[in-house]
């Protein structure tokens, strides 16, 4: 090959990058993870596998700058580029139902979904036409389902499960707001960008490269991480104003189509390998 193109710095990569280099072939490595391992891994990988790629690539300045704190020695070697996500050619041009909110992800504690569901609990008390989905699935989610019971909200909540990602579509489709309560530095936030190439407006915490993808009072709404009662705010006042979810979601599907589709994400990996290849 021109080049070897890996997925994490991992401890599979120290082989890899010793035949690369026995081969004269560079090396790429996208870092997904590196921001969520525990200490003690960081430091068994960071010492062999960082050393070997001539180009570290981070899916946003966040997750760049926390690879640079974390791994000082790759230096000038980390560039930027953002994940792609598909990217509809047409969406509707219908008010969403701002009656509808979504949550889609992993059931564990980092993702939040336990703030959103105590928020949910104050906000639903006063808005009785309000409907909650939660799409995922993981190790909590048998204890977030006795949450939304205990706060009486569990007629209001509907815990779907895992679902393919033309499920997933179908469910932002029919959805007015999505959240996205991380408490954890996100790389990315890819569930952000998928619902900003649908046209809806994203809640996000504003944590890692969350605000990258949802640009504060422009393309959605930011709140501080594990902020129960801004949420609870954030909800009501866009829900209470279907106008402005239109206008945040049309705005939030202009950025996706000029940041983050697989267009921009390809050309952006197509100029690092340039850079690689002319090396």
């Amino acid at each position: 090959p021109d080049l070897i193109h890996a997925q994490a710095l991992a401890p599979d990569l120290l082989l890899v990058g010793d035949a690369a280099r026995a081969a004269g072939v560079p090396v790429v490595v996208t870092d997904h993870v590196l921001a969520a391992l525990p200490a003690t891994a960081r430091l068994r990988l960071i010492h062999g596998a960082a050393r070997i790629p001539e180009i570290v690539v981070a899916p946003s300045a966040s997750a760049a700058a926390t690879v640079s704190r974390l791994v000082p020695s790759v230096g000038d070697r980390v560039r930027v580029v953002r994940c792609g996500v598909p990217v509809p050619a047409n969406v509707p041009s219908v008010l969403p139902d701002v009656r509808s909110v979504l949550y889609v992800g992993r059931l564990v504690p980092e993702k939040g979904v336990a703030v959103a569901l105590t928020a949910w609990s104050i906000v639903a008390r006063s808005r009785p036409e309000l409907t909650l989905t939660i799409a995922g699935d993981g190790p909590d989610r048998s204890v977030l389902e006795l949450l939304a019971a205990h706060l009486v909200v569990g007629d209001r909540v509907r815990f779907v499960g895992w679902r393919s990602s033309d499920e997933v579509a179908d469910l932002l489709e029919n959805s007015g707001v999505v959240l996205v309560p991380s408490l954890w530095s996100e790389p990315f936030g890819l569930v952000a960008a998928e619902a900003a190439a649908q046209g809806r407006p994203v809640i996000a915490s504003r944590v890692g490269g969350l605000p990258e993808v949802v640009i504060d009072q422009q393309t959605g709404l930011l709140v501080e991480p594990g902020d129960i009662l801004g949420l609870v705010g954030t909800l009501n006042g866009l829900l209470a104003d279907p106008g402005r979810v239109h206008d945040l979601g049309a705005a939030a599907r202009h950025h996706a189509v000029a940041h983050l589709g697989f267009d921009a994400c390809v050309d952006r990996y197509e100029t690092v390998y340039r850079e690689l290849a002319a090396s």
